[in-house]
């Protein structure tokens, strides 16, 4: 613990509040999918069905999202909660959006190759042409949702 909080104190200023940021929302995107169910919380206004997967970005805002994936990243191994792919989604939209950089949420399912009655989900976040949350295994995953925001 006390590694990770020296680790903390090295980081530039900048990323230390990105940080902060990601965890605080983490914590509030877990708590809030525990209380209002997903259908609710995905019908919030800024997020909309989408047809187009990739939007198109500045070199700034490139850099911006890139910071934002490597935070998000960081957090998702630091919370006492468990970060997974839809609370790292939602984090990194969040950023983002707060950012006024536009992006598109994928939601995956596919079937458990060890039960065939059983279906895995997945969520992942695309932000130009690059993924920021849930690149691995997405390969395996059929999109049956987007929503986008600007």
């Amino acid at each position: 613990m006390i590694r990770k909080i020296n680790k903390f104190k090295q980081l530039p200023h900048e990323q230390r509040i990105l940080f902060i940021e990601a965890w605080l929302l983490s914590g509030y995107y877990r708590i809030s999918l525990k209380l209002v169910s997903f259908k609710r919380l995905i019908r919030l206004p800024e997020q909309q069905q989408s047809r187009e997967d990739t939007i198109h970005l500045t070199d700034l805002q490139k850099t911006v999202s890139d910071s934002v994936a490597r935070t998000v990243a960081r957090m998702a191994g630091n919370t006492p909660w468990q970060s997974a792919c839809l609370i790292q989604a939602l984090v990194a939209q969040n950023m983002l959006r707060r950012r006024g950089i536009p992006g598109v949420i994928f939601l995956g399912v596919k079937k458990d190759q060890n039960d065939t009655d059983q279906i895995d989900s997945h969520a992942w976040l695309k932000c130009g042409e690059t993924i920021i949350t849930g690149l691995k295994g997405i390969d395996e995953f059929t999109v049956i949702s987007r929503f986008s925001w600007e």
